[in-house]
């Protein structure tokens, strides 16, 4: 019994060291600490405003898609409906063919 107790006691008193590979370095004093936090503010709010520009791009170039294809659409719609002149006459005004 008595060494199992000092088995024990043993494994508790030894200590690991901490790994100091992914420590931050910390700040020296609490005017580092508060320029530290505000340059993270400001990173932090300059990633939202490139997000929401992003957001606002993809946006604008669904939403310009979708009226390309209804353009399209309607460009097929009159074709069908234009003789075989009407149609060359189009496809060498618009320099492609549909």
């Amino acid at each position: 019994m008595k060494y199992f107790l000092s088995d024990t006691s043993k494994k508790k008193s030894k200590k690991t060291t901490p790994s100091t590979k992914h420590t931050v370095p910390k700040a020296d004093s609490a005017k580092d600490a508060a320029q530290a936090q505000l340059q993270q503010t400001r990173i932090n709010i300059e990633r939202r405003k490139v997000a929401a520009e992003e957001s606002r791009i993809l946006a604008e170039r669904h939403s310009l898609e979708a009226k390309k294809r209804q353009v399209e659409d309607k460009i097929r719609l009159v074709k069908c409906k234009m003789t075989e002149a009407e149609k060359a006459a189009f496809e060498k005004l618009v320099g492609r063919a549909f």
